[in-house]
């Protein structure tokens, strides 16, 4: 059985004879804690992004490519960390992608709009 050394000073009772658990820069049986990451100043949610789950309901703000402005649509894909954005099915038949705040205003049921959600 190879014999092991311990980096973190001498070994006492409990450590004895025991394979060491992890390998650092400080050597074999080093426990280290785990650093946490500042994140990116660009990861941060914009301000003003609208935060929908699937299944939402959502109305056109603007007219879009086969859609109408006013036009009824639900939600398929939510999707995005720092842009948020959604993939919607209109009521027309019409599925676009890649939409926003920019062209989405959320609505309840009977299609009255609703306070965005803020991030």
């Amino acid at each position: 059985m190879p014999s092991w050394t311990w980096s973190a000073g001498s070994p006492d009772a409990s450590q004895a004879g025991r394979r060491p658990f992890s390998v650092g820069r400080l050597g074999w049986g080093t426990l280290r804690a785990m650093s946490m990451w500042k994140p990116h100043g660009l990861t941060t949610a914009q301000r003003d992004s609208l935060v929908l789950r699937r299944k939402a309901r959502v109305r056109a703000k603007v007219d879009l490519p086969g859609v109408p402005e006013g036009t009824r649509g639900v939600v398929v894909l939510a999707n995005g960390f720092n842009w948020r954005r959604y993939r919607v099915l209109f009521d027309n038949g019409v599925e676009l992608a890649d939409l926003d705040e920019r062209h989405l205003v959320p609505t309840d049921r009977r299609g009255r709009p609703l306070a965005a959600p803020k991030a």
